[in-house]
């Protein structure tokens, strides 16, 4: 979802789109992500993306706001991230408080790898 200067971009554009979208018996979330967010200088923009598409739903209509909005950010695929996954954990983890913030209470999910299941501490947190 296009976004510049802190907004939705086209917000009547999705807004009609929501409206068919849910009118077809679906909702719409909003997808988002790029490993390197979960790196602690990027997480302040990020919560700012989160913060534009809390934005767009409070000035949304009720049926035309977003369901919630998704992350995918693996950092994993980041150099380096083998050499000390701790560290790279805490950010990450650093990264998911920033976004709940920003979010203002819309709605967030994380993709997480199957292989995460093994880290209950890291889910949990």
């Amino acid at each position: 979802m296009p976004l510049a200067s802190g907004a939705v971009l086209a917000p009547t554009e999705l807004q009609r789109f929501i409206r068919q979208a849910r009118s077809a018996g679906l909702v719409v979330w909003a997808v988002d992500g790029d490993p390197r967010m979960v790196l602690p200088g990027e997480h302040a923009s990020a919560a700012a993306r989160a913060s534009a598409y809390a934005r767009y739903n409070q000035n949304a209509p009720s049926g035309a706001r977003l369901a919630g909005v998704q992350f995918d950010v693996e950092p994993y695929l980041l150099p380096g991230y083998d050499l000390a996954t701790e560290a790279w954990e805490r950010h990450y983890t650093a990264l998911v408080a920033a976004l709940q913030a920003g979010a203002d209470g819309l709605p967030l999910e994380m993709v997480v790898p199957f292989w995460w299941g093994d880290k209950p501490a890291l889910l949990d947190a």
